[in-house]
């Protein structure tokens, strides 16, 4: 065994200190099998201390180590050969503010009361954070490790062996700044029941961290930054039945009153859709989600916010470019659509989950978790008041998005409804600025409910205005963007349409223009003439649930026959679309 031994006698040896070596920058590396023994205080001041593989310091009792401003200390051990910092007796361990300390398969012992003390502007090497590093035989009464600077730092399989020497903590972190999580720590004095942690920043995975997510009634979103421990999917709603109704992913659901669960378990990184016959909170019990990388694939996905903060949306997904086309809240009114020029979901917040469209795979990175978690909640939606029906926000919807240009003919205040073809609201915007781009959602039907409350795939979308200043109502003629995915005026579940045209038809006009409309015989076995009315440019007929079941486009000059002879029996909406305006009439088909 190799020694070197330095005496620090300043008296007799003037000029010859370390502390005024390490100030001159020089850099100091002892490798393995080396013993560098210091009799005196080390001062590491603006040079680097390499302890390599199978390498040990050892100070004097009763001495100091600092690694100061422009300094770093690097313990840097192998499986086999950790490197080791040590004491004849028991010595000082500080890490001041600029200074920098490294190590991995590391030994620390025989520190002082205060351990290896991480200041308040101390750095941590985050790639060289005490993996697999053991802290262990401090002095009687002390602690083993102190952090209190302000990084969040995750220290991955310290060995904190069984308390022999008689030591009060393992960890302690007196200051309100930073995190320090412990991944996989062993021994008999790792753990929470040995910490001091003041402000609740040290986490070792034992301990239950507890997110309270507040369900409304009706539709909404759901995910954690929390995964859960009890991760059955039935144990993890237990807490909120009977007022839970069903939850599903994006190819999963769990319906206790079905029964069906094919979900199974809630997995990390989880998003839900989520219904609630009544407003309940429910509570996630867990460890914190490490994973906070998430992968986006094309076409639709079921965003989770993996972070205990609300999260911009902007700086969230700067990295993704034109991959991304869409970010739309579930069951609300906001969404993010950067080739729209639509921003209004400013934020993702925590317990709610979101809907992605992408042209191309991306990847999300949420922040890490912080101790002051306190966030913006959501504001309510904000009902605005119509002479039509209330809507029923469901989980599925068709976004429109409504060019500026086309609301010429529109005023601030206006309000635009989305119809279906019995009338139904089933989506509202306020037009509050007709020099920006608006965003309309327009929902689904409730698969869950009796009664049809929203659009079923391949109706028509309807739309009307209401100017709240008149009190008037007015139907609207729509011409789409044809360069958007839907564009066909129907209604597709998860569509997107862009809305480039909108005119308002004239009530009286429109009365005018149908004056001669005939539609005989009514009711019929088979065939109907339609006549009376000119200019018809399109025909939809509709059975009674809305869904259109004849489409013609080429409409000849004249009266015009349509053969119902192959549909059922039953009442038939006949929707005629001319040049003026639209007109609707009721068929009854016989046997």
């Amino acid at each position: 065994m190799k020694y070197i031994i330095l005496f620090i006698i300043s008296c007799f040896i003037s000029g010859m200190t370390i502390a005024q070596v390490m100030r001159s920058e020089t850099n100091m590396t002892v490798t393995q099998g080396t013993t560098l023994y210091i009799d005196g205080n080390l001062n590491i001041n603006a040079g680097e201390i390499n302890l390599n593989a199978g390498a040990t310091l050892s100070m004097g009792n009763n001495r100091t180590l600092s690694v100061n401003n422009g300094g770093q200390l690097n313990v840097l051990g192998s499986s086999l050969l950790p490197a080791t910092i040590t004491s004849s007796g028991y010595f000082g361990f500080d890490v001041n503010s600029g200074g920098t300390i490294g190590a991995h398969h590391a030994v620390f012992e025989r520190m002082g009361e205060m351990g290896v003390h991480i200041k308040d502007g101390a750095t941590i090497n985050p790639v060289h954070a005490f993996q697999k590093s053991t802290f262990q035989n401090g002095i009687i009464g002390g602690t083993l490790l102190i952090i209190n600077n302000g990084q969040n730092i995750t220290i991955q399989d310290a060995y904190f062996p069984p308390n022999y020497w008689g030591g009060n903590y393992n960890v302690v972190k007196s200051a309100d700044q930073g995190m320090v999580t412990f991944q996989d720590a062993f021994g008999g004095f790792a753990g929470t029941l040995f910490e001091k942690d003041s402000y609740g920043r040290v986490f070792w995975g034992d301990q239950l961290i507890t997110h309270s997510i507040p369900l409304p009634a009706g539709w909404s979103s759901l995910s954690s930054y929390i995964m859960p421990v009890n991760n059955s999917i039935e144990d993890v709603f237990a807490p909120v039945l009977p007022d839970f109704i069903i939850a599903q992913t994006m190819s999963g659901i769990y319906y206790p009153a079905g029964p069906v669960n094919t979900i199974g378990d809630w997995r990390g990184q989880s998003g839900y859709k989520v219904k609630m016959s009544d407003a309940a909170t429910l509570p996630i019990i867990g460890n914190e989600e490490t994973n906070k990388i998430f992968d986006l694939v094309s076409g639709w996905n079921l965003l989770p916010v993996i972070s205990n903060t609300s999260v911009n949306t902007s700086t969230l997904v700067s990295g993704l470019g034109a991959n991304l086309q869409i970010i739309k809240e579930i069951a609300g009114s906001k969404v993010y659509w950067p080739a729209f020029g639509i921003y209004s979901l400013t934020q993702l917040t925590p317990g709610k989950a979101y809907f992605v469209r992408m042209n191309a795979g991306g990847t999300l990175t949420f922040p890490n978790n912080i101790a002051d978690n306190t966030f913006i909640p959501e504001e309510p939606i904000k009902e605005v008041a119509t002479p039509w029906n209330t809507i029923n926000r469901t989980a599925a919807s068709h976004i429109i998005g409504i060019d500026n240009v086309a609301m010429d003919e529109l005023q601030e205040g206006d309000i635009l409804g989305a119809f279906t073809t019995t009338g139904l609201l089933v989506g509202n915007v306020l037009i509050q600025n007709i020099n920006e781009n608006q965003s309309l959602y327009a929902f689904a039907d409730d698969q869950l409910t009796a009664e049809t409350d929203g659009f079923i795939d391949g109706q028509p979308m309807i739309f009307k205005l209401f100017r709240p200043s008149t009190g008037e109502e007015f139907t609207l003629d729509v011409a789409y963007n044809p360069e958007m995915s839907n564009n066909n005026g129907l209604f597709a579940t998860e569509g997107i349409s862009a809305i480039k045209g909108l005119s308002v038809i004239n009530t009286g006009l429109a009365e005018n223009f149908a004056t001669g409309l005939f539609i005989y015989p009514n009711p019929t076995d088979g065939k109907v003439t339609i006549g009376g009315i000119a200019g018809i440019e399109q025909i939809l007929v509709m059975a009674a649930d809305g869904s259109v079941v004849m489409r013609i486009h080429t409409v000849i000059e004249g009266d015009q026959v349509l053969d119902l002879s192959g549909l059922p029996s039953g009442l038939y909406q006949v929707q005629i679309r001319t040049s003026l305006g639209v007109v609707t009439r009721k068929v009854v088909k016989g046997q």
